[in-house]
């Protein structure tokens, strides 16, 4: 199964059938971590920008039961799949803020992020990253506020300091619609 998770890459990217074949293995839990490993890997290479194995990957790396051997890989695909796309980007972004992720996960998530954010998304990752940047998150949780600083770093780089300065005061929005 994991040689085949891995055949299915490669033979024919953007082939539907393989890309849903993938994605039936990435979401079965009785198969070995390998194969999910090698099928979640797959998904980044077969097809950029396939919403399915977009919305597949996305929703693997959200389950908390999920173990570090296949949410790590799933973070890295996310990081090939598709430039600018805002789930991937969300759900990255909600990866970095997690407490309770993997060392591996922690890794990847910001690498995959800062290849895949646009200039034009940097705004809004760095108002929600950059309240990890305090010192009770540099006291207690070191590893997080790193990978905050060096995705914000990035952005900083990138954008015209106005709209780095508009984003780093700008309040997150309420969810509900405010």
């Amino acid at each position: 199964r994991w040689q085949a998770a891995s055949s299915l890459g490669k033979i024919d990217p953007g082939n539907e059938k393989a890309i849903a074949a993938l994605v039936e293995l990435i979401g079965n839990p009785q198969l070995d971590d390998s194969t999910r490993w090698q099928a979640a890997s797959s998904l980044g290479k077969i097809d950029p920008g396939n919403e399915k194995a977009i919305a597949a990957l996305v929703e693997l790396i959200g389950k908390p039961q999920l173990d570090y051997f296949t949410r790590w890989p799933a973070a890295a695909s996310l990081g090939e799949i598709d430039p600018g796309n805002e789930k991937a980007i969300a759900a990255l972004v909600e990866l970095i803020g997690n407490p309770q992720l993997d060392y591996f996960t922690r890794w990847q998530a910001p690498s995959s992020l800062e290849k895949i954010m646009l200039e034009e998304q940097m705004p809004s990752v760095v108002t929600v990253l950059k309240d990890y940047l305090s010192p009770e998150t540099y006291k207690n949780d070191f590893e997080r506020f790193d990978n905050c600083y060096e995705v914000i770093w990035k952005c900083a780089q990138s954008m015209h300091y106005p709209a780095f300065y508009q984003a780093w005061h700008q309040q997150e929005k309420v969810k509900d619609g405010e």
